[in-house]
């Protein structure tokens, strides 16, 4: 797990300026891009209307299916992900996971509050399909955007994504100390 620093950090020694392209038809990604998601799979089935940038016009929540066709992906625009594991400011890693109920209740007494992330993986190597690429914009440290390299509808951009392949990378227990 790398603090907002360490990645910074990270991102200077390798040279990665905000609009860096990590990933597209035409450069492989080099090393592994993550995703925090559910437990079961990375969440990449769907997009929020602030990851179009219309929250402020459509609240919160997930675009409805039936709306897809009517919205569009704009370039730096799409599916949040990091160039590592990432801790969210202002909490600890407490442990690697998965962690049962009865560990996690007794992590409780410790931190509030505590949070299991479970991590997803696009395994470095992997082709993108055309249309597609992972963008480094490093806000917060760290963050890329997996996104389009010219405006396409929601539905056509989450056809492509879902040809992508992610793995689980784990999951790790976050807190703040109590």
């Amino acid at each position: 797990m790398y603090t907002h620093q360490q990645v910074k950090g990270y991102a200077d020694q390798k040279n990665l300026s905000p609009g860096t392209i990590l990933w597209s038809s035409e450069k492989s990604l080099e090393e592994d891009a993550f995703r925090s998601g559910a437990k079961n799979h990375a969440a990449i089935n769907f997009l929020r209307w602030q990851d179009i940038g219309l929250e402020l016009h459509k609240g919160p929540g997930r675009i409805p299916e039936e709306e897809w066709g009517d919205y569009v992906v704009a370039p730096g625009k799409g599916i949040s992900m990091f160039i590592k594991k990432m801790l969210p400011e202002g909490m600890a890693h407490v442990e690697a996971g998965p962690a049962t109920k009865s560990r996690k209740k007794k992590l409780k007494e410790d931190f509030d509050p505590l949070v299991e992330r479970f991590w997803w993986k696009i395994e470095s190597g992997q082709p993108i399909p055309a249309g597609l690429q992972l963008v480094f914009d490093g806000v917060p440290p760290g963050h890329c955007t997996l996104t389009v390299a010219r405006e396409m509808t929601v539905k056509s951009f989450l056809s492509l994504v879902a040809q992508i392949q992610f793995e689980s990378a784990g999951s790790d227990l976050l807190g703040i100390a109590r």
